[in-house]
């Protein structure tokens, strides 16, 4: 049986952060592999989120994460697309943003 994760919750100042608006994205997959032994090879995977400005036709952001946080970000993504469609739909006005943060603590080599 698996278990479904529930991506960490947890509160931080995003005042720094600059917002980039993009009209456009693409994603790349992307294998590193290290050799262990003759018979062994270490591999990990990340996926490469690319936000593009498409009136200009220029990346304004590449954004990789490793395969375990990319699996909790679709998590937190499918969560939070489907409370927006809920209060799309709603009479009532707009409350505080949301804001749901995924973290990955684990290491990885590059």
């Amino acid at each position: 049986m698996t278990e479904e994760k529930t991506p960490q919750q947890m509160q931080i100042d995003i005042g720094s952060a600059i917002p980039l608006f993009a009209n456009g994205t693409a994603i790349a997959i992307e294998i590193k592999a290290k050799k262990i032994d003759e018979k062994r090879i270490e591999k990990e995977g990340f996926v490469n989120l690319i936000f593009i400005d498409n009136m200009t036709s220029k990346a304004l952001a590449r954004i990789v994460l490793p395969k375990t946080l990319a699996e909790e970000f679709q998590l937190s993504l499918r969560k939070s697309l489907e409370q927006m469609a809920k209060d799309l739909k709603s009479n009532e006005m707009p409350k505080q943003p949301k804001m749901s943060i995924v973290q990955d603590n684990k290491s990885y080599f590059g």
